[in-house]
This record gives structure tokens, sequence and C-alpha cells, in this order.
């Protein structure tokens, strides 16, 4: 073989070396990453912090992460358990004072609330309403579970 064979073999290899390989590494890593999940956008209403979400495992997974700073917590369900979004809130404090209102953006609501006992009014869509009476303690979680008609 030639000088001048042997360059342009050598040449042809290298531009293949460089074109081929690299897209495919980099896409290879791209698609092996996983972006991690946005975290939540946290409301305030009324000196009050909420957050709502949970549709789909991401949304989920990134409201449980952050469910332990918020004292109650609410989970919203259709008849047969499906997760509902989509619903109205009203939170009232003892003395009947709307405290918060607010429509979830999925199945888990969260929100910050001074102590005290308050009534949680959740209306469907569709208008159907459910009132639950949660205590709200200085330390420690309230757990809601309201089931609504889809």
């Amino acid at each position: 073989m030639s000088a001048r064979t042997i360059l342009i073999l050598s040449s042809m290899l290298v531009v293949l070396a460089l074109r081929a390989p690299v897209p495919v590494l980099a896409q290879q890593a791209v698609g092996s990453a996983q972006a991690a999940p946005a975290s939540p956008d946290v409301q305030k209403r009324g000196g009050i912090s909420y957050v709502s979400g949970g549709v789909g495992d991401d949304s989920a997974r990134a409201m449980k992460e952050i469910a332990n700073q918020f004292n109650l917590q609410i989970t919203l369900a259709g008849p047969n358990g499906e997760y509902l979004a989509a619903t109205r809130l009203q939170i009232q404090d003892g003395s009947g004072k709307t405290v918060l209102a607010a429509t979830s953006d999925g199945p888990l609501f969260y929100a910050a609330l001074p102590a005290g006992e308050y009534k949680i009014q959740a209306m469907a869509p569709q208008g159907e309403a459910k009132t639950s009476t949660v205590t709200v303690s200085k330390t420690g979680h309230a757990t809601v579970l309201i089931h609504l008609s889809a």
C-alpha cells in the first residue's frame, strides 16, 4: 500500500469514528438519565401555605417527598377509590371563618394550618359536596380521605 492510500484510509477511519459513535453514545446517555420530578409549587393564600398534585407517578412521588412540611394531608378519591382532581376545597376554622379556598390540581392536597378544629368541604366538578371535620395539632399530621362521586 502506498503512503497516500494509507493516509486516505486513516482519514476515513477517523471521520467514521468521530461521526458514528459520539451521537450514539450521547443518545444512550441522555435516554438512560431520568429527570428528577419537579417539586410541586407551594401556594400561599391568607397566610396558609398549601400545595396540590399527585397526578402520575412522578407528581405523586414529588408530593410525598414534601408531605412532612404540611400538617394537613387530604386525599381525594371517587366512589371506587380512583383518584380525583379539579376538586374545590373550602377549609373553615372552628368559628366558621373560611381560612382557605382552593381547587386541587390532583388527588393530593396538603396545607400548613395553625393548630385547631377545621371543617373541610370538598366539591366535585359535578357538584357533589362532602364535609369532613379534622383536628390539626401543633405536632404531627392530620390525614383526611374524602370520597366523592367522580
